[in-house]
């Protein structure tokens, strides 16, 4: 702009050893217009290339932050799939020391089981209904409690499993079924110390009977103490 009005300046101020001096007016009017006009498109252009530059540094910085951008985030991805893996490394070694743990007792278990029958064998039975003469048929126990069958329990006291002691299972299944044949499965077998009245809730018994195998049936050596409630 400085050089623009420099020349206009000069093109206004005549002089007489200035050839333009030679020149009429209107002539010199239009040829200031001219340079005017060519100054000024050389100073757009100027413009617009630094705007360019301007814009073509900002493009590269933008691409750089860009590409710094993305390998920040490619080494976070990296970084993450590594720490990935080594959590599911550390899963699979704890579930494989957890596979050995639980293997273990499985292996020891027929040693520990066959050690701990040695030491606390089945000591109770269940036994059914007597049979005609009062007797226990041993074909018939059952180590388990079995509902519209069992009516005695019994617990052995010698080696042999010849000897037992026995009471009323505590089980109202077992109660109700003895209740309704009492003079067949418990008048028998033991004594009472009330006689029963009106609604019977439950059996107390008071002292176990003895019973003894023999011949394959239990026979009732002693008769147990029982009371009404």
């Amino acid at each position: 702009m400085r050089v623009i009005g420099a020349v206009a300046l000069l093109m206004i101020l005549p002089s007489c050893s200035d050839p333009l001096y030679m020149i009429p007016p209107l002539t010199r009017s239009w040829l200031l217009v001219v340079t005017m006009i060519i100054l000024l498109t050389m100073a757009f252009w100027l413009m617009l290339s630094r705007k360019k530059s301007q814009a073509t540094g900002q493009q590269r910085v933008q691409q750089v932050t860009i590409e710094s951008l993305r390998d920040e985030l490619q080494k976070e991805r990296e970084m993450h799939s590594q720490s990935r893996q080594q959590l599911e490394e550390l899963l699979v070694a704890h579930d494989q020391q957890v596979a050995r743990q639980e293997s273990k007792p499985s292996e020891e278990l027929p040693e520990t089981q066959q050690v701990h029958e040695e030491i606390m064998p089945t000591t109770i039975a269940y036994l059914t209904t007597p049979e005609a003469d009062g007797s226990f048929d041993d074909r018939l126990r059952s180590e388990r409690f079995q509902p519209g069958e069992s009516i005695y329990v019994i617990t052995f006291i010698n080696p042999e499993r010849t000897r037992a002691m026995f009471e009323l299972i505590l089980h109202q299944d077992a109660l109700d079924l003895a209740l309704r044949r009492r003079e067949r499965l418990i008048e028998p077998y033991c004594d009472a110390e009330n006689t029963p009245r009106g609604s019977i809730s439950s059996i107390e018994t008071l002292e176990s009977g003895e019973v003894e195998l023999s011949s394959g049936f239990w026979r009732v050596v002693r008769k147990a103490r029982i009371r009404y409630q």
